[in-house]
C-alpha cells in the first residue's frame, strides 16, 4: 500500500511541475467592451425617451454578470446588471438638445466604478444624481475617461 501512495504522490508532484508554469502564464481575462446596436453617434431622437440595445463582450451570464452605471450629461441615470448576451434599457426624461450618454463598469457589491486601470471610484450619494432625470444640473463629473461606451444624441 505504501508503494502505491508514493507513486501517487510522485505522479501528483510530476503533474504540478508539468502544468504549474502554464497555469502561472494563463491568459488574463478579456477586457470588457460594450456596443450599442440600435443607435449611432449624433442620431436624432424624437421625444425625451430612448431605448438602447446593449451588447457587452465578452458575453456575460448568470454566473458572471456585468454591472454598469449609465450617465446622461454627467449625471447618473440608472444602474443595470447584464447577465445575457444583449440587454435593452430605456432612459427617460432626456433634456432637449445635445445629450451625452455614457456607460461605466462598476462593482455590483460596492458600486465603485472601474476605470481603464480597474481602480475604483467612490460613488457617494451626492454623486449619484437624481436617478429620474428631473434635476439636469451637472456637477462636472467627467465619466468619459472610464466609460466603456459613450453615445451623443440630439433630442428634439
Amino acid at each position: 500500500m505504501t508503494i502505491m501512495k508514493k507513486r501517487l504522490s510522485l505522479l501528483a508532484a510530476f503533474f504540478i511541475l508539468l502544468t504549474g508554469p502554464s497555469l502561472l502564464q494563463a491568459k488574463s481575462p478579456e477586457p470588457l467592451s460594450l456596443r450599442i446596436l440600435n443607435h449611432h453617434d449624433h442620431d436624432k431622437i424624437h421625444g425625451n425617451t430612448i431605448r438602447l440595445v446593449l451588447m457587452p463582450s465578452p458575453s456575460p451570464d448568470h454566473h458572471h454578470p456585468i454591472h454598469l452605471h449609465a450617465y446622461v450629461n454627467g449625471r447618473m441615470a440608472t444602474m443595470i446588471t447584464i447577465n445575457s448576451p444583449k440587454k435593452v434599457i430605456t432612459l427617460h426624461h432626456l433634456p432637449k438638445g445635445k445629450d451625452v450618454i455614457s456607460f461605466v463598469q462598476a462593482n455590483p457589491m460596492t458600486h465603485k466604478e472601474m476605470d481603464n486601470d480597474m481602480a475604483g471610484m467612490d460613488m457617494s450619494d451626492e454623486d449619484m444624481g437624481d436617478m429620474g432625470g428631473g434635476n439636469q444640473k451637472t456637477k462636472g463629473k467627467n465619466v468619459d475617461k472610464s466609460a466603456l461606451q459613450t453615445l451623443t444624441v440630439l433630442v428634439q
